[in-house]
């Protein structure tokens, strides 16, 4: 069994989860020579293929990913943005989940974004080893347990779009099998993709992720790390942004790259968390 097929190993004593089915190897295929995680296509084409497919998410594993990345780059501003970013977010929930009324949700979200007028965006992604990497099963499921382990409290997950959604998504689904209360909300801040300088909020999304925080721990989940520095303004806005509040601030990644005594290390502070020790040592193992 190879290192990445070990990390990739469902955890045992539970049904499984839709993305638990989907191998690794299903999630970075090539067809037709074009790697299925890029994707330079309508948002409405998008939908088409996931809608079309019996087993959508085993026909294409990025596909809800792209709808929330879709909803997240658009102009949507006010109130309307934070109803239909939750609505994308909980539907990519349904979807990597297994549930049955995903496909009904995903239909509900079409006519919505139909009428923000968003289905001819242009949706984007280039395939990116590290965060298919970063996807697998068995870090989620170290995470989950680690976040298990420290919280005695719900948590307000924090992907940070767009490589920490499907990580972060897996999970956020793995904890709430301990606990029901939690709550998430995606936020783009991609300073290498985007070159975004400040995470891309409007004010009432801001107004909502305080609301969702109260009595919550913040954890800013994104896919890897090499200098701590994203993960570590994250941290830093939303101490700043949220309000003196009862509770922590955590920064979690599914790889954490960082020279273990690198100063950005030090820098980061008491509140990053790493995986387990025992997924540590396959990192080095896993292909580039």
């Amino acid at each position: 069994m190879s290192s990445v097929d070990a990390l990739n190993e469902a955890p045992s004593g539970h049904p499984p989860f839709a993305f638990e089915l989907v191998a690794y190897e299903d999630r970075v295929s090539s067809v037709d020579g074009k790697n299925v995680m890029e994707c330079h296509a309508p948002l409405c084409e998008v939908l088409d293929d996931m809608q079309a497919a019996p087993d959508a998410l085993r026909a294409n594993y990025w596909g809800p990913s792209r709808v929330v990345r879709a909803v997240i780059d658009s102009s949507i501003g006010g109130q309307d943005r934070v109803r239909i970013v939750n609505e994308a977010a909980e539907t990519a929930i349904d979807f990597y989940a297994g549930s049955d009324g995903a496909s009904n949700k995903l239909s509900a979200l079409r006519v919505n974004l139909e009428s923000k007028g968003i289905l001819d965006t242009i949706v984007n992604q280039r395939y990116d080893a590290v965060t298919a990497q970063s996807t697998s099963n068995g870090r989620s499921s170290s995470n989950a347990d680690r976040l298990n382990e420290m919280l005695d409290e719900p948590m307000l997950m924090v992907p940070l779009c767009h490589g920490g959604l499907v990580p972060g998504l897996q999970t956020f689904l793995y904890h709430g099998r301990h606990r029901q209360d939690s709550a998430l909300y995606p936020v783009r801040f991609s300073r290498a993709k985007h070159h975004d300088r400040r995470p891309f909020l409007v004010d009432e999304e801001l107004d909502h992720l305080r609301d969702l925080s109260q009595d919550r721990t913040v954890v800013v989940y994104d896919d890897d790390s090499y200098t701590g520095e994203t993960v570590g303004r994250m941290v830093s806005f939303f101490k700043d942004t949220l309000g003196k509040r009862k509770g922590k601030y955590i920064g979690m990644v599914s790889m954490d790259r960082r020279m273990r005594w690198s100063e950005a290390r030090v820098r980061q502070g008491e509140h990053w968390q790493r995986s387990g020790s025992r997924l540590d040592k396959m990192i080095s193992h896993l292909p580039s």
